[in-house]
Order: C-alpha cells, then structure tokens, then sequence
C-alpha cells in the first residue's frame, strides 16, 4: 500500500518535476505515514509539502498537487464502492440491515466537504476588514492549487495512471479481509462480495464519527461484516 501511495506522489510530481523519482516518491509515501501518525490525522499534506519542499518544489504548488492527490483517492474510493454497490446490490440488500441509510451520508459528505471549499472565500466573514489580508492570501492559495488541477487534469493519461494505480492499491488493501477470514475459516463468504463490504466500509466510514480518524472505519467493519 504505502509503495503504491508512491507510485501515485511519483506519477503526480513528475509532471510538475521531471527530475523527481520513484525513489523519492516512495519517500513522500512514508512522510505522509509518518505525518499521519505522529498528528493524528492533521499532517498528512504539511509534511509531505515540507519534504517535497526539500526536493526543490515550491510550498504553493506542493500544497496543490498534495491535495490533489488527497482527491484522487477519496474519488476512487467512491467509484469502487460504487461500482461494487452496482453490481451485488441485490444481495447487499437481501442480506443486510440498516447498512444502506448510511450511504447518502457518505455521498453528501464528500460533496460538503467541496462546497465548503467553493464558500469559504466567499463568506460575509471573509469580506470584513480586518480578514482581508487572510482572504487575499487565501485566494493566492487558491488560484495555485487551480492552475495545478488545471495542469494535471489536462494530462489525461496521466490522470489515467493515477486512477489505474489507486484502483490497484484499493483492490489489494480490500483483498487483506478475505484473506484473513478464509486463514480463521470464519464465513463462506466470497472473494466479490468481501470486496464490496471492505470498499463500502472505507466509504461509510465517512459519514461515521471519528477522533483524528479513529473508531470510524472499525465501527463500519464491525456494521458490514458483521
């Protein structure tokens, strides 16, 4: 998992980078670990930048192309779990309770967290006096995190090795449960339809509760598979 997650900061940077390298990738990769560990969930993208920093990228579109590849994954995550969800519904339906509700939660709240975005530099709080200097800097931010979408968005095969290897990366991550049920010989369930429990338990996770990312993903495996 973390190698592939650096395999995406590889495929990402480079095009802003062409000096940068797998290995240096890789390297991000485990920053960002290292960063989600010791900040509980906050300095994931900070010190990533700071490392990409180090290599010679300027902290503005460090900050664009770190957030972007925050994007990519929660939008692979929906399109899996979606995918899965069209395919086995049926039986998803038949054999659960209570389970679906939560999914238009989990929908709505990758769209808020978007127009939260789209609204924060727009609000009436941002427009007093004494914010102007921060709304400014904001909107710096802002038009560079956008010319970096607009860059890397353009790059469509590009785009495409960026969801091809985070697909492979979930798909690899939702094979671990099956594997552990079938080494405890715990349920017959089967290899298609773990992989749709296990990628509608990261999605539902994100409509559940959670201190700096803890509790939410154990309390949707336990609501799925159990």
């Amino acid at each position: 998992y973390p190698l592939l997650e650096g395999c995406v900061s590889y495929v990402i940077v480079r095009g802003r980078m062409p000096g940068f390298t797998l290995r240096q990738g890789i390297d991000n990769a485990w920053c960002g670990t290292f960063g989600n560990v010791v900040t509980l969930g906050a300095g994931v993208v900070p010190v990533q930048t700071w490392y990409l920093h180090q290599a010679g990228l300027p902290i503005g579109p460090g900050v664009g192309l770190m957030t972007l590849q925050y994007v990519f994954h929660k939008t692979t995550v929906l399109l899996y779990a979606t995918v899965m969800l069209l395919l086995q519904h049926k039986w998803l339906a038949a054999n659960t309770t209570g389970v679906l509700k939560y999914r238009p939660m989990a929908y709505a709240e990758v769209a808020l967290m978007i127009v939260a975005m789209v609204l924060l530099c727009d609000s009436p709080l941002a427009k007093a006096e004494k914010w102007q200097q921060r709304r400014a800097d904001w909107l710096e931010q802002l038009d560079v995190l956008g010319t970096e979408s607009r860059l890397l968005l353009a790059d469509k095969a590009r785009c495409v090795q960026i969801f091809a290897l985070q697909a492979l990366k979930l798909f690899l991550l939702f094979c671990l449960p099956w594997l552990c049920i079938r080494f405890m010989q715990l349920s017959p369930l089967s290899f298609a339809r773990v992989q749709l429990l296990t990628s509608l338990m990261l999605f539902v996770s994100n409509a559940l509760p959670n201190v700096a990312g803890m509790c939410s993903i154990e309390t949707a495996f336990l609501l799925l598979f159990s």
